[in-house]
């Protein structure tokens, strides 16, 4: 889970660092407004497109793990019912065993 944060909180930085860069440049560059006003809209729509990109691995890689995780939990759980099961019967045996012997005396 620690793990996940980490690369949200790294996108976020990226994506925030790489808009200030852009921003920066764009705005000490000799243009007229209009160019400029252009150049800050199709840099944006850029790093929209790859935000929602990077979104969508994200997403597509929280399945993933949501499923791997799905499998261990239903692997962890019927081991532990297998185990139940196992100790239920011994405990039976037991139980029987005792009564066996408490009857012959």
């Amino acid at each position: 889970m620690a793990n996940d944060n980490n690369g949200a909180n790294f996108l976020v930085g990226f994506f925030v660092g790489a808009a200030m860069g852009v921003m920066g440049a764009l705005l000490l560059a000799p243009k007229s407004g209009r160019e400029l006003r252009d150049e800050l809209v199709d840099e944006g729509r850029k790093l929209r497109d790859r935000a929602m990109d990077e979104g969508r691995r994200v997403r597509e890689r929280s399945g993933e793990v949501a499923g791997d995780l799905r499998e261990r939990g239903e692997a962890a759980y019927e081991k532990g019912r297998e185990g139940l099961n196992e100790t239920t019967d011994a405990a039976r045996k037991t139980v029987q065993g005792v009564k066996e012997v408490l009857t012959r005396s």
